[in-house]
């Protein structure tokens, strides 16, 4: 039976993890902010690969929405929390004086990871235009991987 552990709130200790915060500048007005951001999610796939033998989180505000058919975005070596609980998935970026709300917020895990939840969360006090995300994610020691299985 495999080791596992729970974390809360992105933390934890034990097993080779990483846990990782990202935050990518806004693009606006930028001519080529499609191809910066294929390169930004290039790099964090080789980051992924680099780091295959370790579960990984990543989170934070990617300034893009990555929901749409994408095949940089598909082959990423990672899931997407908020696809694997479509009913829990909301805007992120929410700005009511200007009418705005979109998807730009998002929690990454590697494939050894189990996520249990995966949420938006709206609190009663806000001092930010995105609203705070939550995951809890079981962590499963497992053999070494064959990093070979993801090229």
């Amino acid at each position: 039976m495999a080791d596992t552990s729970k974390d809360e709130l992105l933390l934890g200790g034990g097993i080779n993890r990483i846990t990782t915060t990202l935050f990518i500048s806004s693009m606006v007005g930028t001519s080529d902010r499609q191809l910066i951001r294929d390169d930004v999610l290039g790099e964090i796939d080789a980051w992924l690969l680099s780091y295959c033998d370790c579960s990984v989180v990543m989170a934070g505000d990617f300034n893009t929405n990555l929901d749409s058919t994408d095949s940089v975005v598909d082959n990423i070596c990672a899931f997407k929390c908020d696809d694997l609980f479509p009913s829990e998935k909301h805007p992120t970026y929410v700005n009511e004086p200007l009418n705005r709300e979109s998807y730009i917020d998002y929690i990454f895990v590697s494939r050894e990871c189990q996520v249990n939840k995966c949420s938006v969360i709206d609190p009663d006090i806000n001092f930010s235009d995105h609203l705070p995300l939550l995951a809890t994610v079981s962590y499963i020691a497992s053999p070494a991987i064959d990093k070979t299985k993801f090229k």
